[in-house]
């Protein structure tokens, strides 16, 4: 684990606890005034070292397990695709400089659920399951 940085922000001590499951910084106020002529740094480093352990446990706690794209079931990657706020959907907006129409993700997602669906060999299958023959 990595240690907390400290810094001051509107007259207190903050430091900047490392979450490695979220891969990102979260701040916390340690509740130590800035004053003096050493403004109070030691007790705020001490204050940062007892919260890290903390910050840790909390961490872990809330650790969400994420599912990689193989382990995805063919029917919900194909339905999120062809969602009008899907990644595809934004990003062809963007290149085409106008958005799908809602009648063209309408009929790919009808034919989805009229074409696919029914289809057997396709219920349970996940992503990773996938080959070309299938």
């Amino acid at each position: 684990m990595r240690k907390p940085t400290l810094y001051k922000h509107r007259g207190s001590w903050y430091a900047r606890f490392w979450n490695e499951a979220e891969k990102k910084y979260h701040s916390r106020a340690l509740g130590v005034k800035i004053e003096g002529k050493r403004e109070r740094r030691d007790e705020a480093v001490v204050t940062a070292l007892k919260l890290a352990p903390e910050m840790a446990r909390t961490a872990v706690k809330n650790a969400v397990v994420e599912k990689t794209i193989a382990d995805i079931s063919l029917f919900e990657y194909v339905e999120s695709f062809w969602r009008p706020d899907s990644e595809y959907a934004k990003e062809k907006a963007l290149l085409d400089k106008k958005p799908l129409s809602y009648h063209y993700i309408f009929v790919n997602r009808e034919m989805i659920k009229n074409k696919m669906k029914p289809y057997e060999g396709f219920s349970g299958l996940l992503l990773k399951e996938l080959t070309k023959p299938i």
